[in-house]
C-alpha cells in the first residue's frame, strides 16, 4: 500500500516554486550588473532632419523641422549651450515635428543649435547645426516690471512674469551688520501681476533688493531702491465704541460686539460674541437697498474707532475656526464723516467687496487642521488697499457663516495704520 502525504507534497510544491522565484531574481539582478543597451540595433544610423526652420520666442527659438523616413527612429535632441557653458540638451519623440530650446540670454547675437536623429537601436544620425536668434529673456521680461513703493512697516512690490516660463524673484534687505538677507522668495509661471508686502521694519530709509533668476542660473541685473517705510502701529482699542446704526443688528445679551475688541488673549472654542437672530425675527425688518434680495442678506456692525486712521490691515479671530458661526464672507465699508442718522450707507466706501475668511488647507467642511488652527491663533488678516483714504468708522456687512447661514461669533478685532 502507499500512502500519499499530500501536506508534504504541498510544502514540497510552494519549496519549489520559492527557489524557482529566488532564482529568476538572481538572473534579474545579474542583468542589472551588465551594461545595458538596446534590444537590437542594426548598425545604421537614421538620417537627418530637414527643412529646419527657427521661430524665435523669448529666451529661445522654436525649432520645426522635416522627419526622415525611418521606420525605427524614436527621437529627435537638441544640443546647445547656455550661458553658464553647459550643454543643455531637449528632445522629442518621432510623433512631433518641433521642438523648444530654452534658457537662452538675447544679450548673446546668436545661438548654435545641433539637431541629431536617434532611432530605437541607438544609433545616431550625422549632425544638423543651425545657428538661432532669440527674443528677450524671460528674466529680463520679468525684471522690467518690477516696481516697488512705500508701505507700512516695509515695501509693496508688483511684478508679473510677461513670457510665462518658471522665474524666480528674491527679495533682499540688509541686516544689522549691512549683509543682505532673504526676506522673500516667490516662484511664478503665469502673467498675472503679484503684489507682495513686507513688513516688521522702521521708518527709516532702508534698501531694498530684488532678484530675478531662472532653472538654468540666468541671473537679471539687481533692481535696487531705497525707501522709507511708512508708520504703522495697532490702533488703540481704548477709544472704539460699538455704534448700533439704524440697520445694525442689536446686542445679543452676554455676548455684546465690543467684547471684540476687549484684548482677551485668543482661546480656542471662547465665544466673545454672538449676533443675535431669533428665527430671523431680529433681522433688518426693511434691508438697506446694497442688501435686499435676490443680494446676499446681510448683518451689519459699526465701529467707532475713536480717531482718524490710514488703515494698512485688521486681523479677525474666530471662536470655532472655520465651522459654526464663524465669518466667511463679508463686505467692509469706511468712512471719515460721521454716519449719518437713518444708517443708511450714503456717504460710506466699500473698502472690501465679498471679502472671504480663507481656510487654507482647502478641507472640506467639519474637518480642520493643524494649519488652519495655527492661522485661527494668529488671526486672519485682511490687507487694505494703499491708495484708501483714512476712515474713523468702519462697518461690516457680514453675509455668510461657515455653515451657510448668517448667524455670525467672534472673539477678537485689531486695526492698524496710520494714525496721529
Amino acid at each position: 500500500m502507499v500512502i500519499i502525504n499530500l501536506n508534504y507534497l504541498k510544502m514540497k510544491f510552494r519549496l519549489s516554486k520559492i527557489l524557482f522565484i529566488v532564482g529568476i531574481i538572481s538572473i534579474i539582478f545579474s542583468c542589472d550588473e551588465e551594461e545595458r543597451g538596446p534590444i537590437f540595433s542594426d548598425g545604421i544610423a537614421p538620417n537627418i532632419v530637414t527643412e529646419v526652420i527657427a521661430e524665435a520666442i523669448s529666451g529661445g527659438a522654436r525649432i520645426s523641422y522635416k522627419l526622415p523616413d525611418d521606420s525605427d527612429l524614436l527621437l529627435v535632441r537638441a544640443e546647445y549651450t547656455l550661458a553658464n557653458g553647459e550643454t543643455a540638451k531637449v528632445r522629442a519623440t518621432s510623433f512631433n515635428n518641433s521642438l523648444d530650446v530654452i534658457g537662452l540670454l538675447d544679450s548673446i547675437k546668436e545661438h548654435k543649435v545641433t539637431l541629431y536623429t536617434e532611432d530605437k537601436g541607438g544609433n545616431e544620425s550625422a549632425p544638423v547645426t543651425i545657428n538661432i536668434k532669440i527674443k528677450e529673456a524671460p528674466i529680463y521680461k520679468a525684471a522690467k516690471t518690477i516696481k516697488m513703493i512705500p508701505d507700512f512697516g516695509g515695501v509693496r512690490l508688483f511684478w508679473s512674469n510677461p513670457a510665462l516660463q518658471n522665474v524666480t524673484l528674491r527679495m533682499f534687505t540688509p541686516d544689522a551688520s549691512g549683509n543682505p538677507v532673504a526676506i522673500y522668495t516667490d516662484v511664478k509661471n503665469d502673467a498675472l501681476q503679484d503684489t507682495i508686502i513686507t513688513r516688521g521694519f522702521s521708518t527709516d530709509l532702508r534698501e531694498f533688493k530684488v532678484v530675478i533668476n531662472d532653472r538654468w542660473g540666468n541671473k537679471a541685473e539687481a533692481i535696487t531702491t531705497k525707501l522709507e517705510p511708512l508708520f504703522e502701529g495697532s490702533v488703540p482699542k481704548s477709544g472704539w465704541v460699538n455704534l448700533i446704526l439704524p440697520h445694525d443688528i442689536p446686542d445679543q445679551p452676554g455676548f455684546d460686539f465690543a467684547k471684540m475688541w476687549d484684548g482677551a488673549p485668543y482661546v480656542h472654542n471662547k465665544r466673545d460674541w454672538l449676533s443675535l437672530d431669533n428665527n430671523g425675527t431680529s433681522r433688518d425688518p426693511d434691508p438697506l437697498p446694497e442688501y435686499k434680495l435676490p443680494k446676499p442678506e446681510s448683518h451689519l456692525v459699526t465701529i467707532d474707532l475713536g480717531r482718524s486712521v490710514k488703515l494698512s490691515r485688521f486681523k479677525y479671530w474666530q471662536d470655532t475656526p472655520y465651522q459654526f458661526g464663524a465669518i466667511r464672507f463679508f463686505d467692509f465699508w469706511g468712512t471719515n464723516e460721521t454716519p449719518n442718522a437713518e444708517g443708511t450707507l450714503d456717504g460710506w466706501r466699500k473698502i472690501l467687496s465679498h471679502a472671504e475668511v480663507l481656510k487654507l488647507s482647502g478641507e472640506r467642511r467639519g474637518i480642520t487642521t493643524q494649519l488652519d488652527l495655527d492661522t485661527a491663533a494668529n488671526g486672519d488678516e485682511f490687507i487694505i488697499p494703499l491708495e484708501e483714504e483714512p476712515v474713523r468708522y468702519v462697518r461690516f456687512a457680514l453675509l455668510e457663516n461657515y455653515i451657510g447661514t448668517v448667524v455670525f461669533t467672534g472673539q477678537e478685532f485689531e486695526f492698524f495704520g496710520q494714525f496721529e
